[in-house]
């Protein structure tokens, strides 16, 4: 791991630009493709919106074999960006189940061993579950984290469980004392990706931080994707009612 001691893993290997003294008393901001790809949207948008400077890179094992142009520079899987005392890591691809371990573990230790202040971690919640339709937020918090900011979402219910690498890093977390937060979302399941359900957690996020981050491209993009599903839906409805009239049925 380039410039980073003894934070390594045979399978993960993080890559700064910059001394990692420099990241003492930040806020580690991440998220993943989960319900509604709500981690990830957020990221990426607040790397956008703050217009976050690239500072590094995560190699894994298991690194999907993926590359694209953002504007005037090459973009990899998985990047790590700096907007003044917050660290945001962006997965542009989603995580191979088998580094879903070594890829939290590695992060958390790394953040911890930076001398970083606070993780707030983001992720979608099944709106099924949701019993008060105002209601858009629900959280998990180490004990760290709720002893030191204290917590003003609910947390999630104890028959619901959050899983894959945010409940790995939430994990490490707790066993190390850390204060962490997970962020979580009520989002759809069946509707693939949610910018306003992101849009909740994005001003969320930038009230505890006190930043000032713009939804309005989060919330026109939900638009669209909820007019094109009505769009689907009604003509679902009328190709039903055709076969009906026609006396048409299918088994």
């Amino acid at each position: 791991m380039k410039g980073m001691g003894d934070l390594r893993s045979e399978s993960v290997r993080i890559i700064l630009k910059e001394d990692r003294s420099n990241l003492r008393g930040c806020t580690l901001i991440t998220g993943f493709h989960g319900v509604g790809m709500v981690g990830y949207i957020t990221t990426k948008h607040l790397v956008s919106e703050l217009k976050a400077t690239r500072i590094g890179f995560i190699d894994t094992g298991n690194l999907p074999p993926y590359v694209c142009m953002h504007e005037d520079r090459l973009q990899t899987p998985f990047e790590i960006y700096r907007y003044d005392n917050i660290v945001l890591i962006l997965t542009e691809m989603p995580l191979n189940s088998k580094d879903f371990h070594s890829f939290s573990r590695e992060v958390a230790k790394w953040s911890i061993e930076v001398g970083m202040e606070k993780a707030i971690l983001v992720g979608g919640l099944d709106a099924r579950t949701r019993k008060n339709p105002e209601e858009k937020l629900r959280c998990v918090a180490t004990e760290q984290y709720i002893r030191k900011y204290g917590c003003d979402l609910n947390f999630l219910e104890r028959n619901y469980y959050v899983i894959g690498p945010l409940a790995l890093m939430l994990s490490y977390y707790e066993m190390n004392d850390f204060p962490a937060i997970a962020v979580l979302s009520y989002s759809s399941v069946v509707n693939g990706p949610d910018p306003r359900a992101a849009a909740a957690a994005v001003e969320y996020i930038s009230k505890k931080l006190n930043i000032n981050v713009d939804t309005k491209l989060l919330l026109e993009e939900a638009e669209k994707l909820e007019k094109e599903l009505m769009e689907i839906s009604m003509k679902q409805i009328k190709a039903q009612k055709a076969e009906e009239a026609s006396g048409t049925f299918y088994v």
